[in-house]
């Protein structure tokens, strides 16, 4: 069996769990599931859990390898059908292949491949990444995890493109105060809801 053959294996594999945010069971079986990929290796593995979430940071003994790989086992809801993949027309379909098991069970044959090599490298594994992420990868980091680099193949189209960039969220709290009149008399008045549009425009430039 080729090393293709084999990913498909482990990403079915994985695809079969239905490792959903609200099916802590299932959770739980996929992460052993991934540990016990690495039995036999001399590799460390750190299991922490906050609120019911499980993630594994799988290393040489180090909390802060030079390449950092980072994955998630949790996907979103589906229908029972979507959680048995199949191959049709050269394609891997299922709950999760893309987002992001297929992505992991790289990951997972790349770590065991370097195991017993000098490579600094390490896996961390989260299992809230489709929640946001603060009991999974918050916590890793809370705990001194991390990495000079990390990789997270979640996203793109291309294989050989690596982005370095993306788009991210900045939230904010606008506060605007203004001076309340009569009706008959608004030119007196301030409008705070005017100050607030003239900010956001000029947030928006």
């Amino acid at each position: 069996m080729d090393r293709r053959d084999e990913l498909i294996l482990l990403t079915k594999d994985l695809v079969r769990f239905r490792s959903t945010c609200n099916n802590a069971q299932e959770r739980l079986r996929c992460l052993d599931y991934i540990e016990n990929f690495f039995e036999g290796t001399n590799l460390v593995i750190k299991r922490h859990e906050r609120e019911g979430i499980a993630s594994t940071f799988i290393s040489k003994g180090t909390k802060r390898p030079k390449i950092l790989l980072y994955a998630h086992y949790d996907v979103v809801e589906g229908n029972d059908e979507q959680f048995e993949p199949h191959q049709k027309d050269g394609k891997l379909i299922g709950r999760g292949v893309f987002d992001m098991k297929c992505g992991l069970a790289v990951f997972m044959n790349i770590m065991k491949d370097l195991a017993e090599t000098e490579h600094d490298v390490g896996l961390i594994v989260v299992g809230d990444e489709e929640q946001g992420g603060p009991h999974g990868a918050a916590l890793m980091s809370e705990l001194g995890y991390a990495g000079d680099i990390i990789m997270m193949p979640d996203g793109g189209m291309k294989i050989e493109q690596i982005i370095q960039k993306e788009k991210g969220v900045m939230r904010v709290l606008l506060e605007a105060k203004g001076k309340a009149v009569h009706s008959a008399l608004n030119w007196t008045g301030e409008s705070a809801l005017r100050k607030l549009m003239a900010a956001i425009h000029s947030i928006d430039a």
